[in-house]
């Protein structure tokens, strides 16, 4: 079990979790690359779509997560990646602690 308020997001993470669901795969590609920093420009030529597709994505991607900026976008995808690794490394410790226990080994 995830302690969200463990990482710093409380009850935050659930309403992050449901925009970010509401995002296509392609939508969650680019807004990974506006999280990076790249103009929609860069964005295009690295999808191989044009600068007015990634634009649209773009905007798409605020209204889904409710954000008016691209920064904002960054933010919510950095917490997002936050909580993601948060969850990986908690299910890895207990994975390896169970796997120690059965062994008779110390973690």
């Amino acid at each position: 079990m995830i302690v969200e308020s463990g990482i710093g997001l409380g009850g935050e993470i659930v309403e992050i979790h449901s925009r970010m669901s509401a995002l296509s795969a392609r939508e969650f590609e680019v807004l990974r690359l506006v999280a990076t920093g790249m103009t929609n420009y860069s964005i295009g030529m690295e999808l191989g779509i044009s600068e007015r597709t990634a634009r649209e994505h773009i905007a798409r991607i605020m209204l889904k997560l409710r954000v008016s900026s691209r920064v904002e976008i960054a933010v919510i995808a950095t917490k997002w990646e936050l909580y993601e690794l948060a969850r990986r490394g908690q299910s890895s410790d207990s994975d390896e602690s169970s796997h120690g226990e059965r062994n008779g080994a110390r973690p």
